[in-house]
């Protein structure tokens, strides 16, 4: 049973590092040590330590758990949340004469999302806990504008870029989203990748814990 328990509680710590900058640090802390007397109590033999641990830490999981339901909440809104603001987007249509709206890629100062509207579904990932790169950059002596800057102002990203516009150069890319080590979320052959990159960067900046 012991192992059962530490073993689930490893897991939850492993989703936590997904999130690890949206959860306090004390409170972070407090779960990693309460597990590692958890690990130690076990080791000896010490079935009563270990039982005063779980009681200990119950509290810390349930406190966590609280956390993140909220931010999976959120992140996986098909709406948006409170407070919430696009700040980029591009919309993928489909249909010749009469046009229908198929994917939205967007982000927002919470999140980066893809929503799917003939899946009905929302891929997404909070920009607080993850990293940003740019992939595949290359240039194209003509192309289609790829993604738009919404009008909101944030940190110097105002004013509107056309989502459709003929240009002679251009430089594309994908912009992609990581956490432990693995893309989660990808926003292929956008506009000016670089400059939506550094979007990303200025909002995790500003509302950094």
């Amino acid at each position: 049973m012991g192992e059962d328990v530490i073993t689930k509680l490893g897991d939850f710590r492993e989703i936590i590092k997904q999130y690890k900058d949206l959860i306090p640090d004390e409170l972070e802390e407090k779960y990693k040590k309460i597990l590692r007397r958890m690990v130690e109590a076990k080791k000896r033999g010490d079935n009563k330590k270990f039982e005063v641990l779980i009681t200990e830490i119950q509290p810390v999981v349930m406190e966590i758990s609280k956390i993140l339901q909220k931010i999976v909440e959120e992140v996986k809104s098909k709406d948006l949340v409170e407070g919430e603001e696009i700040l980029w987007f591009n919309r993928l249509t489909k249909g010749l004469f009469k046009k229908r709206l198929v994917q939205l890629w967007a982000i927002t100062n919470k999140r980066a999302f893809i929503r799917d509207y003939e899946k009905d579904l929302v891929v997404a990932v909070p920009l607080n806990a993850c990293e940003v790169v740019v992939m595949n950059q290359h240039r194209k002596s003509k192309g289609t504008h790829v993604g738009s800057f919404t009008g909101y102002a944030y940190g110097g990203f105002g004013g509107v870029v056309a989502g459709v516009s003929s240009s002679r150069s251009q430089s594309y890319g994908d912009l992609c989203f990581i956490q432990n080590g693995q893309i989660v979320l990808r926003f292929p052959g956008i506009s000016d990748p670089q400059g939506v990159k550094n979007l990303v960067k200025t909002i995790q900046k500003q509302t950094a814990i």
